[in-house]
């Protein structure tokens, strides 16, 4: 992914980070964290929605979807805050992935075990395929559902952010 479907999605991050600031709720109660996974996975701060810094994304290296769903399982483990009966927890977590182009290495054991989380742990995941070469497969059987979409032009993506901002998909489907 480069030129206009990266630009793309450096405005879609904007445009979500936006509305969520928009929402007096979400902005003393979100956290958010980016995990990149172009030749291997970071993982920048998960930090109050009032200190994060959008990150510079750039497009380079394998699609290492197995090395960034491994650094999430590790994240939602240490820093999800479960639900007793003592305390109110985090709410579960919602992510988004966006591919395009074929997964470059093992992601099924990350998969599984992002599947094995429970209560508030468990992941709400929204995965998008950009173009024709994007591994839906790899997306469908992570995510809680997975959409797709041919082209990759900046309003392509703009129309899928705009889409995601009206509705929190709660289907298993993939479209």
């Amino acid at each position: 992914m480069a030129g206009a479907p990266i630009e793309a999605l450096r405005e879609g991050m904007q445009i979500r980070y936006d509305e969520l600031m928009s929402d007096q709720e979400m902005r003393s109660k979100a956290k958010l964290s980016v995990i990149t996974f172009g030749g291997g996975a970071q993982q920048t701060a998960l930090v109050p929605l009032r200190s994060f810094v959008l990150p510079t994304i750039q497009a380079f290296g394998a699609r290492t979807l197995g090395a960034a769903l491994h650094l999430l399982a590790q994240s939602l483990a240490e820093d999800v805050v479960l639900n007793t009966r003592e305390r109110h927890g985090d709410y579960a977590p919602l992510v988004f992935i966006m591919l395009g182009g074929a997964v470059e290495d093992e992601w099924r054991s990350a998969a599984k075990r992002l599947g094995e989380f429970r209560y508030n742990a468990k992941p709400l995941m929204v995965g998008l395929a950009c173009g024709p070469k994007a591994d839906m497969e790899a997306l469908a059987a992570v995510c809680t559902t997975a959409h797709s979409i041919a082209e990759t032009s900046g309003a392509e993506l703009r129309s899928y952010y705009q889409f995601i901002s009206g509705s929190a998909p709660a289907s298993n489907k993939a479209h």
